[in-house]
């Protein structure tokens, strides 16, 4: 098994999902920077396949694998629904969206927590930076509270 199958393998026990197939069909991405994507109704997960820093693939990795869990929670129904793609809207507009200040925070923590680095946004305004790191303390709290980390 690959450290790409290990990680997605890891995270999807983590969140309690089923492992989503992995496609390296690059012609789904809205962008050419684009590192990752999913198709939330066919549970495919479609990662680039290659990129220049090993850490930004796995923060994209975790950042679509938690839209999964997402996708699979009740509660997070109405907000996925509403909410926008990055080319239907401006930046800033579309990274505070609740879903994606929930994803890109779920990807800071699990970036600290296993591999000890840190996002830095370098795109993002100060107060989005600021939700994003806010909710990854949360996230990482309720995962040691359920006894998730070690």
């Amino acid at each position: 098994m690959n450290e790409m199958a290990i990680l997605i393998k890891g995270i999807s026990n983590l969140l309690g999902i089923k492992e989503p197939i992995v496609s390296y069909d690059e012609s789904k991405f809205l962008t050419k920077t684009q590192l990752a994507g999913v198709d939330l109704d066919k549970n495919i997960i479609y990662i680039k396949a290659q990129y220049d820093v090993k850490f930004d693939g796995y923060f994209a990795i975790c950042h679509e694998l938690r839209h999964i869990w997402q996708f699979k929670s009740v509660l997070w129904q109405k907000e996925l629904n509403t909410r926008r793609r990055n080319d239907q809207t401006d930046i800033e507009y579309y990274n505070n969206q609740i879903s994606e200040l929930d994803a890109n925070a779920f990807a800071t923590f699990f970036m600290a927590y296993q591999f000890r680095v840190k996002p830095l946004f370098k795109n993002l305004d100060p107060k989005t930076k600021e939700k994003i790191f806010k909710r990854a303390k949360e996230i990482e709290v309720e995962y040691r509270k359920r006894g998730s980390l070690s």
